[in-house]
């Protein structure tokens, strides 16, 4: 049996709402520069959220996943809080919108009018697409 000793208290918090409040054993945070991995006892850390795939694991849930897009995150005294610009659970995700944003994104960067956009928020749509298609297509 796993005790809070052992575990993590992990909040994920968007503009609208507190999408998740639980305890879990471990959580993998997409960050800025890379993915970084957490367990119960990491040192106090502060970061910014990158786009990608949160995942984490409970005694009832052994793989929770969020796609995660910006923001910050804080770990300390066996509790993070994740501050997302965005956050979405795998059956929230409407897979067409998605696409959609891929084509526009991809249209934006590549097409006859790029320059008339800008490229670095372009760039993000495009990683927040692809990010939310890969979650869904895996089944998370």
């Amino acid at each position: 049996m796993t005790s809070m000793q052992d575990l993590i208290k992990l909040v994920i918090v968007t503009p609208q709402m507190t999408l998740f409040q639980d305890a879990v054993a471990f959580i993998q945070v997409p960050a800025y520069d890379g993915y970084m991995g957490f367990l119960p006892g990491h040192a106090p850390f502060v970061s910014t959220l990158g786009t990608g795939i949160l995942k984490c694991g409970s005694r009832d849930d052994p793989q929770i996943c969020f796609s995660i897009s910006g923001g910050y995150f804080e770990i300390h005294d066996d509790e993070m809080i994740v501050l997302a610009d965005v956050a979405e659970r795998p059956e929230a995700i409407d897979i067409e919108r998605a696409e959609r944003a891929r084509e526009r994104a991809i249209r934006r960067l590549t097409g006859e009018d790029a320059g008339n956009w800008d490229l670095e928020r372009a760039r993000a749509a495009l990683a927040r697409a692809l990010n939310r298609i890969r979650m869904s297509q895996n089944g998370h």
